[in-house]
C-alpha cells in the first residue's frame, strides 16, 4: 500500500513549519518565543512547550541523510537536543542511570544546554532577552504594588520595551509563523497567572477589571490604571450662594489672582466639594467629580427629595464603603449646607443615565411686581401656562455657555398664593430644562409664553427653589406621581431628545 499522500500540498505542511522553525532559530531563540510563532497549534500547551516539541522534531529531522532538510544548517543543530552518542563523541560523559538512546534531559549533568540558552555573547534570547526567566520576580513585582490596593478584579498589562517589538516584528517578517502571538500577550497572561495564584478572593477580568497593573519588565516598574468608585444618591442644597460644582474664576481660570483673591475660584465651596472632600477620604482616591442631573442656579436651594447624582471618585485605594455610614459623614461635615440620602454603589454606564434622562422638576419661586398682583388675575394666567408648549429661545444669562437656539417645554402643574404684601408663592412642575426665572418674568420676549408676557406687568423672582427631581431612568426605578403618567408620556418622545441634547452641550 502506498504510504505517499495523494496530495503533494499536504507533504509540504510540515516542510513549512519546519522551515518556519528553523528560520527562528538562526535567530538563537528562547523555547517560550520559538513557540509563540505557532502560538494556536497544539491546543492545550503552552508556547514553551510547543517551542521545546519543535526543537525534538528538528533535531529528528536533522539526523536523516537525505538533502531534504537544507534549512536545517549545522549552526541550528547545535541549538537543538543532541542524541547521547554525540555527547560521548564531544568528551562529554552522559549520565551512567540514562540510556544512550534516549534524548538529552535538563536534569541531567550531562545535559547540552546549547539547546536552552543563547549561544551568542551574552546568553540570551535575541527575542526577548530572556525575560521569561524572570516571570516570578515579575510577578513579585505586581503583588507588591497591588498590596497597597483594595480590589476584587484585576488585569496585568506590560509595557514593551520598543526595540523587543521591533525584533518581534522583524522575526514575524523574516520567519513567518502560523498565527504567531505577540510578546506582550503571553507575557500578561504568564505573570498574571502568577498573580492569581498568590491572591486571595479575586478574581482575573480582563473586560472591566477593578484594577490593571502595568508592568515594564525592563526597567521593573510599574503603574495602574485604576476604575473609579461611582456612588449614586440625591443632595439637597440647603443655602443660596453655592454652585453646584467646582468653579474656576473666570479670570485666571483657576490659577489665582487679585480678582478672586487668589484662590483660583468664583466662589468659597460647592456642592461637589461639600460632597466629595468626605468620600474621597474615606476611600483614599485622589479626584473626585460631581455629576448631576441638571442643575441649579448659585442662588437657587434645592430642598424636598433632592436631586439625583453621581459622584465619581478617581484612583480610589479603597472600594468598599458603607451608605448608611457615608451619609452619615457627609451631613455632619457638610456645615448644613449640603445634605445626602439614598446613597448606593453604581457603574459609569449609569453616568449618561443620569445627566441625561428625562425628568419632571418641581419648583417653588417667590415673585414680586411693581404692579399690584391680583390674586384671580394671577391664577388664571399661570394656568394658561399649562396649556401650551412653552417656546424658549436660549437665556441672556446663560448665551455664553449655551447653544442659542429655540427649546419646546411644557408645564405640566401650575398653582400661586398671593401673599398679603403684594408678592406670590409659585408653584410648579415642569420638565427638566426648562428656565424658569424666564418663564416668569419673560427674558424680554425671548420666553413666549411666559407670566410676565400673560400678565403684562413685570415680573420679578426674588427666590427660586428646587422642590424636587421626578424621573423614571432605565434601571427600573419609577419616581413621580400617577396622575402625570399619561401627560408625561405623551411629551415623552420630544423631550427625551430635548435632554439627551442639552445632556451634550
Amino acid at each position: 500500500m502506498n504510504s505517499e499522500p495523494d496530495d503533494p500540498a499536504i507533504d509540504r505542511v510540515p516542510a513549512d513549519l519546519l522551515e518556519t522553525a528553523a528560520c527562528a532559530l538562526s535567530k538563537n531563540l528562547c523555547d517560550h518565543c520559538l513557540g509563540r510563532l505557532f502560538a494556536k497549534l497544539g491546543f492545550g500547551l503552552g508556547n514553551e512547550e510547543r517551542g521545546r516539541a519543535l526543537r525534538v522534531v528538528l533535531a529528528m529531522v536533522g539526523e536523516r541523510e537525505d538533502e531534504s532538510t537544507p534549512f536545517i544548517s549545522r549552526e541550528i543543530l547545535e541549538r537543538l537536543p543532541v542524541h547521547k552518542e554525540d555527547i560521548q563523541e564531544s568528551g562529554m560523559e552522559p549520565a551512567p542511570d540514562t540510556p544512550t538512546s534516549s534524548w538529552n534531559e535538563p536534569s541531567s549533568p550531562s545535559f547540552n544546554r546549547a539547546w536552552m540558552e543563547e549561544v551568542s555573547e551574552g546568553g540570551k534570547c535575541w527575542l526577548c532577552e530572556d525575560v521569561f526567566h524572570s516571570l516570578d520576580e515579575l510577578a513579585s513585582v505586581v503583588l507588591d504594588e497591588a498590596s497597597r490596593w483594595e480590589f476584587s478584579t484585576f488585569s496585568v498589562g506590560c509595557r514593551m520595551d520598543p526595540r523587543t517589538v521591533e525584533r518581534e516584528q522583524l522575526l514575524w517578517q523574516e520567519c513567518g509563523g502560523v498565527s504567531p502571538e505577540p510578546i506582550k500577550e503571553e507575557l500578561n497572561r504568564e505573570i498574571g497567572k502568577r498573580v492569581f495564584e498568590r491572591l486571595d478572593g479575586v478574581e482575573f477580568d480582563r473586560a472591566d477589571p477593578d484594577i490593571t497593573f502595568v508592568l515594564d519588565p525592563l526597567y521593573r516598574s510599574i503603574t495602574c490604571q485604576v476604575k473609579p468608585v461611582f456612588i449614586l444618591g440625591r443632595y439637597r442644597k440647603l443655602v443660596r450662594g453655592i454652585p453646584q460644582t467646582r468653579w474656576p474664576c473666570r479670570h485666571c481660570r483657576g490659577k489665582g489672582c487679585d480678582r478672586c483673591g487668589g484662590t483660583g475660584r468664583m466662589y468659597e465651596t460647592s456642592v461637589e466639594e461639600q460632597i466629595g472632600k468626605h468620600v474621597v477620604k474615606i476611600l483614599e482616591g485622589e479626584d473626585f467629580k460631581l455629576h448631576g442631573m441638571g442643575r441649579e442656579d448659585v442662588d437657587v436651594m434645592t430642598l424636598g427629595t433632592g436631586r439625583p447624582f453621581i459622584l465619581e471618585v478617581r484612583r480610589p485605594r479603597k472600594r468598599t464603603f458603607s451608605p448608611v455610614d457615608l451619609e452619615k459623614v457627609i451631613n455632619e461635615g457638610s456645615g448644613e449646607m449640603v445634605s445626602v440620602h439614598s446613597l448606593r454603589r453604581a457603574s459609569r454606564k449609569e453616568v449618561p443615565l443620569i445627566k441625561g434622562a428625562p425628568s419632571l422638576k418641581r419648583y417653588r419661586a417667590l415673585i414680586s411686581s411693581t404692579s399690584s398682583l391680583d390674586e384671580e388675575k394671577v391664577k388664571y394666567n399661570i394656568s394658561l401656562l399649562a396649556k401650551s408648549p412653552i417656546e424658549q429661545r436660549t437665556p441672556v444669562r446663560v448665551a455664553h455657555r449655551r447653544a442659542d437656539k429655540v427649546r419646546r417645554k411644557w408645564v405640566h402643574e401650575a398653582s400661586v398664593e398671593v401673599l398679603s404684601d403684594g408678592k406670590a408663592v409659585i408653584e410648579l412642575l415642569t420638565d427638566g430644562g426648562l428656565y424658569i426665572k424666564e418663564l416668569l418674568h419673560g427674558d424680554g420676549g425671548r420666553t413666549e409664553p411666559s407670566l410676565s408676557s400673560l400678565m403684562e406687568i413685570p415680573i420679578e423672582v426674588e427666590t427660586l427653589d428646587v422642590m424636587g427631581v421626578l424621573f423614571e431612568d432605565e434601571m427600573g426605578t419609577k419616581e413621580g406621581v400617577e396622575s402625570h403618567g399619561k401627560k408625561v408620556q405623551g411629551h415623552n418622545g420630544k423631550h427625551q431628545t430635548d435632554a439627551q441634547k442639552e445632556a451634550q452641550e
